[in-house]
């Protein structure tokens, strides 16, 4: 498989980005350009880097500790049809759970031509753009304005709302501060 996706950063173990330990993928690019947005280092689309999907699945596959996925950003839909593909070939290969952070509405992402495919691969989708008026610290929201579509019943509102607010790892010689209210990737 040669196609890639663009990303910023991996954690491959979190647990600050949804229930249980998670492979954390935060995508380079964005365009919503929200005030006060906690990782605008993910906003230009020529930084980041370029992974393999086959490269980043055996690498997902091969961490055992990980009950799923966190699909983060930037915003990871500007790499739509590609994320489909990737989520495609994970779920032939895992059984893991997938959820994806997006700057889009619920409404918006009903009416894209890729909707249809997309969803059948995710569990939850946590859906609309960050106001900072409305910023919140609990749970995967960030905003009280955004909203979680539960598209599976693999995870509950009490597991996402529970999950920790922070974390900070160390490794690769970069320190990396995560969770609902701040991410930040040090070198």
């Amino acid at each position: 498989m040669t196609e890639t996706l663009k990303i910023h950063e991996v954690i491959p173990c979190s647990r600050a980005n949804g229930p249980s330990i998670r492979y954390t993928i935060w995508f380079q690019g964005c365009t919503f350009n929200c005030k006060g947005c906690i990782n605008p280092a993910t906003h230009s689309t020529t930084d980041g880097y370029q992974v393999s999907i086959d490269g980043l699945i055996k690498d997902i596959i091969a961490n055992e500790k990980i009950e799923g996925i966190t699909l983060t950003g930037g915003e990871p839909l500007l790499q739509a049809e590609t994320i489909i593909i990737f989520l495609k070939e994970l779920k032939l290969r895992s059984n893991l759970g997938i959820i994806l952070l997006t700057g889009y509405s619920y409404s918006e992402l009903k009416i894209k031509s890729y909707f249809p495919e997309l969803s059948t691969y995710i569990d939850l989708i946590v859906a609309g753009r960050y106001i900072e008026d409305q910023r919140i610290s609990y749970g995967l929201r960030g905003s009280a304005n955004k909203e979680y579509v539960f598209l599976t019943n693999r995870y509950t509102i009490e597991e996402i709302e529970n999950s920790p607010l922070a974390e900070i790892q160390f490794f690769d010689n970069k320190k990396i501060i995560s969770g609902s209210f701040i991410d930040i990737f040090l070198e």
